[in-house]
């Protein structure tokens, strides 16, 4: 899936890594005419503070582009029984990774 969102956003990085992005590779990605940035490939309980924090300080959310899968409410409750502790977890975490302020997230 993210193959394809590159091509239609013209962004030629992707990282499945969120420790490895930094204000480096980020401004690396960036092309002349301000297209480009990194589709990142996320895991819903991956640590999200480096991002954050390059999203927070440095504004480059215009050149971060999320992509996340099986993270719809209808799928987390037909995997999870409802109530229970992973369930809340997974919930909260999902929630969390939305609420991030990037160009898109899918």
């Amino acid at each position: 899936f993210s193959n394809v969102l590159s091509v239609e956003l013209g962004v030629q990085q992707r990282c499945s890594d969120m420790q490895l992005i930094d204000e480096a590779s980020i401004l690396s990605s960036l092309q002349e005419d301000g297209r480009g940035g990194i589709i990142c490939n996320v895991q819903l309980d991956e640590n999200k503070k480096p991002l954050l924090a390059l999203v927070k300080t440095n504004n480059y959310n215009e050149a971060i582009h999320i992509v996340l899968v099986g993270c719809g409410q209808s799928y987390i409750d037909s995997r999870y029984e409802s109530e229970t502790k992973d369930h809340k977890r997974i919930s909260g975490l999902a929630k969390s990774w939305k609420r991030l302020k990037c160009k898109y997230i899918h």
